[in-house]
C-alpha cells in the first residue's frame, strides 16, 4: 500500500492545503448511525428490459425499459449499451443516472458496487483515470512476482497509487456506495463501452480528489492517522451530504441501525460451540459433514452484467479450500477461481477492464473463507477469536450472530445463523481499500439433502459493486474434480484497438 498522503508532499501538488479545505463543504459531526434511501441505489436498480440483446450482449435497436426503483417517477429509455435513468426529485430538479447494460460490476465498478470479484459486472474503473498504461499489455499472461499496481496497469491514476489493481477497484467501490452513483456519473458518459474515456478527466473526478486530500487531512490532523472519517460518514449513499436535521428521523420510534463492523462479546445465552454445534448438526451430522469432500453443481447465474437474466453457472469445490464459479455468458466465462493459496478473477472485454485480475488482501481473504466454509466441518478452525453478539432479526425471522477471524488482527467475519433451524443464512466480511472498509454479504437459503448433507442451493452475493443470484439445480457430491478447475484461468483473447 502506498505511503498515506501529507500536506506538502508531492502527491498532493502544489495546490495549498487552505485553499482544498475552503472549497470543499464543510465537516460536520458523524450523522447518528442510519441508513439513508437512496433515489436510485445501484443495488436495487434492476432496469426490465422489454426486448432482448444480441449475440454480443449489446441491444442492437433503442429499447425501452422500465426502472424498477422504488423511489419517485421514473422516466427510462435504452439506446446500445446504456441505460439512462431521469429520476424527478420532488424539488423538480433533474438527476440522472447512467447504467451500462452491458454489464457492470467487479469490485468496484465504480459500476460494480454490486459483483464480489467472484461475480462479476462491468467495472466502472477509475475514478481518479483508466486506460492501460502503455507497455502493459493485458493479454499477456506471464508470471508475476508481485501483483500489478494501479499506477501500472492505468493511466492518470494521481493519487489512489502503490495498490493491486483489486484494492483500486475495491475503492472505487466504496465512492460509488457512499455516493449513490455509478461509473458514467464521475466519469464521462463516452466512458460506457470504452475503457481508454476512464481515464479523461471530468469535474466529479477533481472534486473527488480533492475529497480525498480533505478527509486524508483530517484523519490525520485530528485523529492521529487512525481511519475515523470516509466518505461515508457524511454521504450516506446520497451524491451531496444532508445539512437539515430530519425530524421525522429523530422521533421515529425505531432507527435502522447498521451493523457495527466489530461485534462486541455478550455475556449469558449460547456459546460459540453451541451454536456451531447446532450448526453442524442441522446439515447432517459431524460424521456426514466430514464425508463431504468434493462436490460439482450446475445451475443459473444472474446479476448486473447478464441484465438480470439467468445464464448457465458451474460452481466447483474441493475439500480443504478450493472452489471455482464459471458463469457462461454471451461474451465469454466469467471465472473465479482459488487453488487454496492464490485466487484470480477473469472476465470479457465487456464486463472488466483487465482480462486477469489477481485478488489480494481482503479479496484474497474472502475467497478463502468462501473455499473452506464450503465444506463447513472445518468450521470452527477456519475462523479465530471467535465472539457471540447479540441476536438480530432477518426477514423476521430471530439469527444468533457469530464473529470471527480469519487472521490474527485481521478484518472480521460475521455469521448469522437461524435461532431455530440452526443453518447459516448469512456471511458477511469485509475487505479494505485505500478510503474505507467495503461489506461483502452473501445470503443462503434452499438447503436441499445431497449425500445427506443439507447445501443451500439458492445464495444472493452483495457488495458495493454489485448484486448477484446463484440458483443451483443439480449438485454431485463426492466426485473427482481435476486440479487444473482451480489454477489461474486462462484470459479471454481481447482486440488489439481499444473498444
Amino acid at each position: 500500500m502506498g505511503s498515506p498522503l501529507v500536506a506538502g508532499s508531492r502527491q498532493c501538488g502544489p495546490t495549498a492545503w487552505s485553499s482544498i479545505l475552503a472549497s470543499a463543504p464543510a465537516m460536520r459531526p458523524p450523522l447518528r448511525p442510519i441508513i439513508t434511501p437512496r433515489l436510485h441505489p445501484p443495488a436495487a436498480a434492476q432496469p426490465q428490459l422489454v426486448s432482448g440483446i444480441d449475440k454480443s450482449g449489446v441491444h442492437s435497436s433503442p429499447l425501452r425499459c422500465v426502472c424498477a426503483s422504488s423511489v419517485g417517477p421514473t422516466r427510462t429509455y435504452v439506446r446500445p449499451g446504456v441505460c439512462r435513468q431521469r429520476v424527478l426529485t420532488p424539488t423538480n430538479q433533474d438527476q440522472y443516472q447512467i447504467q451500462t447494460i452491458r454489464g457492470r460490476g467487479g469490485k468496484m465498478t465504480l459500476g460494480s458496487r454490486q459483483v464480489v470479484l467472484r461475480a462479476t459486472g462491468m467495472i466502472c474503473v477509475c475514478l481518479l483515470g483508466v486506460v492501460f498504461a502503455k507497455g502493459q499489455s493485458p493479454a499477456q499472461g506471464g508470471a508475476q512476482q508481485k501483483p500489478l499496481l494501479a499506477e501500472q496497469a492505468f493511466k492518470n491514476v494521481q493519487l489512489l497509487k502503490g495498490v493491486p489493481v483489486d484494492e483500486f477497484l475495491e475503492t472505487m467501490g466504496f465512492f460509488a456506495a457512499s455516493t449513490g452513483m455509478n461509473c458514467t456519473e464521475c466519469h464521462s458518459e463516452e466512458s460506457g463501452g470504452n475503457w481508454a474515456k476512464y481515464a479523461d478527466d471530468t469535474p466529479l473526478k477533481q472534486k473527488a480528489r480533492m475529497m480525498i486530500v480533505m478527509v486524508t487531512a483530517l484523519n490525520q490532523g485530528s485523529f492521529g492517522g487512525k481511519r475515523m472519517v470516509t466518505c461515508w460518514t457524511c454521504h450516506r449513499g446520497t451524491r451531496n451530504p444532508r445539512v437539515i436535521p430530519d425530524l421525522s428521523i429523530q422521533y421515529s420510534d425505531m432507527l435502522e441501525a447498521e451493523p457495527d463492523e466489530i461485534l462486541a462479546q455478550t455475556s449469558g445465552g449460547s456459546s460459540v460451540d453451541q451454536i456451531l454445534n447446532k450448526y453442524i448438526q442441522s446439515l447432517g451430522g459431524a460424521q456426514r459433514v466430514s464425508n463431504l469432500t468434493s462436490f460439482a453443481a450446475k445451475g443459473t447465474y444472474a446479476g448486473y452484467e447478464t441484465a438480470f437474466q439467468k445464464v448457465p453457472v458451474d460452481v466447483l469445490a474441493r475439500a480443504p479450500d478450493q472452489r471455482a464459479t464459471i458463469a457462461h455468458l454471451l461474451d465469454g466465462d466469467s471465472t473465479s477461481t482459488f487453488d487454496g493459496h492464490q485466487g484470480w478473477l477473469a472476465a470479457p472485454e465487456t464486463l472488466k477492464p483487465m482480462p486477469l485480475i489477481e485478488l489480494t488482501g481482503g479479496d484474497l481473504d474472502g475467497a478463502k473463507v468462501e473455499a473452506k466454509l464450503s465444506f463447513p466441518g472445518q468450521i470452527k478452525q477456519t475462523l479465530t477469536d471467535w465472539r457471540v453478539g447479540f441476536p438480530e432479526m432477518i426477514d423476521n425471522k430471530e439469527v444468533q450472530v457469530l464473529q470471527g477471524r480469519l487472521t490474527q488482527g485481521g478484518l472480521p467475519v460475521k455469521l448469522y445463523f437461524d435461532s431455530t433451524s440452526g443453518l447459516l443464512v448469512r456471511l458477511v466480511r469485509y475487505t479494505n481499500s485505500l478510503v474505507g472498509v467495503n461489506p461483502t454479504q452473501i445470503d443462503y437459503s434452499d438447503y436441499r439433502d445431497v449425500s445427506g448433507v443439507q447445501l443451500p442451493y439458492r445464495w444472493i452475493v452483495t457488495w458495493t459493486d454489485g448484486r448477484s443470484t446463484i440458483e443451483l439445480s443439480d449438485v454431485r457430491a463426492n466426485v473427482p474434480i481435476d486440479v487444473t478447475k482451480f489454477a489461474k484461468p486462462t484470459p479471454i483473447a481481447r482486440k488489439v484497438a481499444s473498444r
